[in-house]
């Protein structure tokens, strides 16, 4: 209390509004007391940040590793067929996962995800995360791509979003980023409506893996 009082007086002073008896009680009180201020840890920031810029938010999609091609060693006599698989009806299967949400005309709209063979600037040296892309595929063979670093949420090191328009309607996408877990980052679709989807990366991409043939 004696603090709040000096500054307060101090203030008046600076001001010409205290009259002598109250400078003369303020000079016994002592100087105005400075109250210090935390610092913000610099380095817990930065950590978090270079946190950020390594790890790879999409691995969960299933593209972080290529699987090695098995060598099958030809044998003299065998003309069996041991594999027989309908591409057709694989083809663009994992654009139409079971992660859906419908818009206000009643279209349905698939959420999937692919990776670009180029990066941004057309190269193919970057990371994978910055091939990938969040793909909206409607069931009336729209396709709408998200290049999915641009929406990519987390606190104060990373804001971004996309608009997408569908049947007229506008629809944001974002993904909040979870550094700790990357695996329950989340994807948010925010339509004319409020939230049209919120699902975790993960969710998306065992979905997304659903659609592939052993």
């Amino acid at each position: 209390m004696k603090t709040i009082f000096n500054i307060a007086a101090a203030a008046f002073l600076a001001l010409g509004a205290v009259p002598n008896s109250a400078a003369a009680a303020l000079e016994d009180l002592g100087a105005p007391q400075a109250v210090a201020v935390p610092e913000v840890g610099q380095a817990a920031v930065t950590a978090e940040a270079q946190q950020l810029s390594e790890i790879d938010l999409f691995s969960y999609f299933g593209y972080a590793q290529t699987p090695r091609a098995e060598e099958l060693a030809p044998v003299k006599g065998l003309n069996d067929v041991i594999l027989s698989v309908d591409l057709e009806g694989i083809r663009n299967a994992y654009l139409r996962p079971a992660i859906t949400f419908t818009t206000g005309a009643g279209t349905k709209v698939f959420v999937s995800g692919t990776k670009a063979s180029n990066c941004p600037n057309g190269g193919n040296s970057c990371d994978d995360k910055d091939k990938f892309f969040l793909v909206l595929t409607t069931d009336k063979n729209q396709s709408f791509f998200v290049r999915a670093m641009e929406i990519i949420n987390a606190g104060i090191f990373a804001s971004g979003s996309k608009t997408v328009t569908i049947d007229g309607e506008r629809y944001v996408v974002k993904v909040y980023a979870k550094i700790s877990a990357p695996e329950n980052s989340r994807l948010e679709i925010k339509g004319p409506r409020g939230v049209a989807l919120n699902s975790t990366l993960k969710e998306i991409g065992d979905a997304v893996a659903a659609k592939g043939v052993d």
